[in-house]
Order: structure tokens, then sequence, then C-alpha cells
């Protein structure tokens, strides 16, 4: 009787024992769960700074160096630039660099491409919205009237894009506006003013991915807008090492 309960502890013992080594194989310590959780914090390949010997830019969360295609932006030849990319929308920081044209703040085709038309002379037909960017900058929205048939002629666009909605129980028709691009600038025109005879000109353009016009966004789109904030603040937070750019006289 004796051997036989002796052998039916030793059986339970072992049992217990192998119970033990499955729980632990199935249940991952403490010290691994950290581990786990760390890896998964680990920072994107692409730089959080982008700094050489003329700025230092942080680069926020959501943003990324660009790459590909970018059909809106024209700023070619800038011996300092930077390309940040959020969603369908494309910051270009050219920070030194300079407009052929003479004209002050330059012309709109040396910043901007129009990505189904090929006839400048819709430039002059866009209307310009500009807010406040810091003490020293304005950032300049460039609209597109498409319910002005002037302007749909000029610039490529076969209909009104405009479509009716409900708004607070009241029928109305909206997104005839579509926001095109915007630009910096402490004047007129989309190259800054600059401080020191050695230093470049400035040119920040914001634009959107789009190639068609319906593609555009209204001016009110609520990631647009998020955007503009995000790019305001990427620009603010610019540590300029040399040629910070200047109020208008």
């Amino acid at each position: 009787m004796k051997r036989v309960i002796a052998g039916a502890v030793l059986v339970l013992c072992v049992v217990s024992y192998r119970l033990a080594l499955n729980s632990e194989a199935r249940v991952p310590s403490a010290k691994q769960r950290t581990s786990e959780t760390d890896s998964s914090q680990v920072s994107p390949a692409s730089p959080k700074v982008h700094e050489d010997d003329e700025v230092k830019i942080p680069i926020p969360a959501g943003w990324t160096i660009a790459t590909g295609d970018h059909p809106a932006v024209a700023i070619t030849g800038a011996k300092g630039e930077l390309l940040l990319s959020r969603h369908n929308y494309t910051l270009a920081l050219a920070y030194d660099t300079e407009q052929v044209s003479g004209i002050i703040g330059g012309r709109f085709i040396e910043t901007f491409k129009i990505p189904w038309l090929g006839a400048w002379d819709c430039s002059l037909h866009l209307s310009e919205s500009p807010q406040p960017a810091s003490r020293t900058l304005m950032f300049v929205n460039i609209i597109f009237r498409t319910d002005d048939p002037e302007v749909r002629g000029k610039c490529g666009i076969p209909k009104a894009l405009g479509y009716w909605t409900d708004k607070e129980g009241v029928r109305q028709i909206v997104g005839e506006q579509r926001w095109f691009a915007g630009f910096f600038t402490t004047a007129e025109g989309g190259f800054f003013q600059y401080q020191g005879a050695s230093c470049g000109e400035k040119a920040y353009t914001l634009t959107s991915k789009a190639k068609s016009p319906d593609e555009l966004p209204v001016p009110d789109d609520r990631e647009l807008r998020k955007t503009i904030a995000e790019a305001i603040d990427i620009v603010n937070s610019i540590h300029y090492k040399r040629c910070a750019p200047t109020a208008a006289q």
C-alpha cells in the first residue's frame, strides 16, 4: 500500500513539473514583453532632422523625406533644398536658391507647375487667400474658382467642380473653389528676401499631388488645414545658421 501511494505521489510531482514548464513556455516573462514593446517603438529609417551648413530642420512625426513624383513642384537647381511629404501633400523647402526672371518675388512657373496644363496665362486667373504664418512670413493659399467660366477656359478645367449637399437641413452647392497650392512669402511672390549679399533666395511651397482638377481639395478640407498648420510649424522651426529670411522693407 505504501509503495502505491509513493508511486502516485511521484507521478503527481512529475505531472506538476511538466505543467509548470509548459506554462513558462506559453507566457513570456516581463523582461521579454518589455523587449518586444521597445522593438516596436524603433524610430523609422527617415531621419528626424535634416541638417547642413545652412539650416537645421526638424522633421515631425507623420512627415517623411519625399520621393517619387511631385507634379506641382517646379523649383529646380536649388543649392539647398528639402522635400517633405505628408499623405497627398509635398512641402518643398528651397532655402538656398535663386530666380532668374528678375521680377520681384519671381514668376509663377519658377515655383509651380499645373500638371494638366501647359498654358501659363492661367496663373493670372488664380485667387489668393493669405494667412499669417509668423511675424516675418505669410502663407498664401492659391485657389481655383471653378464656378468662373473664364477661369475654367484659361486653366483647362472642363466643368464647374461644385456639388450639391445638405448641410444643417439646407441644400447648397459646395466645392466650386479648389485649393491648388500655397507659398510662404515676406512680401510678393514665392521668393523670400534674405540677409547678406552672399545669401541665396528662399522659396517654400506646399502642393498637393493632384494630377487633375477634380482631385484638388476644397479649401476647408480638414486634412488640408491640418497639413497647412503643420507645414507652418515646420517652417517656423527651421534654425538658420546664416541667411535667415527678413521682413519686407
